[in-house]
């Protein structure tokens, strides 16, 4: 059986995401807005897998930047965990290739996306990220596999260069800037 090709035409969003999943998944896709067994509360899309069903949040800038967003995201993840729920955060930073798409949703497609991974001009950078946020950020950044964050690094650098280190990076991450490596990011 042939891989589905997938085009995103543009940056990634919850709906390009979803239309992604949708035509790669086929019989696995459970669908947009799926509820989840526990208190009131729907995920963004779901997968169905051997394990069970997968919850999928594309997490926009609010989840970097609200301390009490983030908390609810925790609480909500961690009930739906207990509820043996695996939940997949997918961060509005990154673009969908064929490589995140397999590390993220364990799924096999040719993606085609022209936007790079990280920052576009326009996106909310690091430096607005709360302290919870940027601890995520840093987490989520180490864990990717090398050319994803490599991509991510780059953009920062980028970003840097046009709008000044303090619009772009908090200053627990200034050395950033002048290295290549997203290894070299440390919280604090």
């Amino acid at each position: 059986m042939n891989a589905p090709t997938v085009l995103i035409d543009g940056s990634l969003t919850r709906e390009r995401l979803a239309c992604a999943l949708r035509a790669a998944a086929g019989e696995r896709w459970c669908g947009e807005t799926v509820q989840i067994k526990g208190p009131t509360r729907s995920r963004d899309m779901a997968l169905y897998t051997t394990e069970g069903i997968v919850f999928i949040e594309y997490d926009d800038a609010i989840h970097y930047t609200d301390p009490f967003r983030i908390r609810i995201d925790r609480e909500q993840d961690r009930i739906a965990e207990k509820h043996g729920h695996r939940i997949i955060r997918f961060p509005y930073w990154l673009q969908l290739d064929t490589q995140t798409f397999r590390r993220f949703f364990e799924l096999t497609a040719t993606v085609t996306q022209e936007i790079p991974h990280g920052f576009s001009p326009n996106a909310v950078f690091p430096a607005a990220f709360c302290e919870a946020g940027l601890k995520r950020f840093i987490r989520e950044l180490q864990g990717l596999p090398r050319p994803t964050g490599d991509a991510v690094a780059r953009s920062l650098r980028m970003r840097v260069a046009e709008y000044g280190l303090a619009r772009v990076l908090p200053e627990s991450l200034w050395h950033v800037a002048e290295t290549t490596s997203p290894r070299s990011f440390q919280c604090f």
